[in-house]
């Protein structure tokens, strides 16, 4: 083998040897530790409780005052007299929905196949034939 054959698979060797001395991983992100774990598990339900026991207690203080809220003013004489309301009159008769005609079918006689076919569409060999004869026939000036 060639020495530089063998100086490349050396530094290949100490390449794929070279390796972080511990736990890279506990290091980036840190060990948990068990009170950490247990204040993530019980933070959502200590939020809940507080929303629960706001919600109750709110509603607990401030019943009286829907009470009031719903107490019906005293009746008073009104300032002006309201007139009676007029009677409507009997609405006209509507006039009699027209009878479908008996002397037409329901079901159309003329075959779709009676209607004419889609005009042709020119394809692109035969414009590029248009465009070479009328250039043919021109005369040169």
């Amino acid at each position: 083998m060639s020495p530089l054959r063998k100086q490349l698979q050396q530094a290949k060797a100490d390449y794929e040897s070279a390796c972080y001395p511990g736990d890279l991983a506990s290091v980036v992100l840190g060990v948990p530790s068990r009170s950490r774990s247990f204040w993530r598990v019980v933070r959502p339900f200590l939020a809940a409780a507080a929303c629960v026991a706001i919600f109750v207690s709110w509603n607990w203080f401030n019943r009286g005052k829907i009470e009031i809220l719903v107490q019906a003013p005293p009746a008073t004489q009104p300032a002006y007299e309201i007139p009676a309301v007029a009677e409507m009159p009997e609405p006209e008769a509507l006039p009699e929905v027209p009878t479908f005609p008996t002397d037409m079918p329901l079901v159309p006689t003329e075959s779709y196949s009676s209607f004419p076919s889609m005009p042709s569409v020119p394809s692109m060999p035969s414009i590029n034939s248009s465009t070479d004869t009328s250039t043919s026939e021109k005369e040169p000036v």
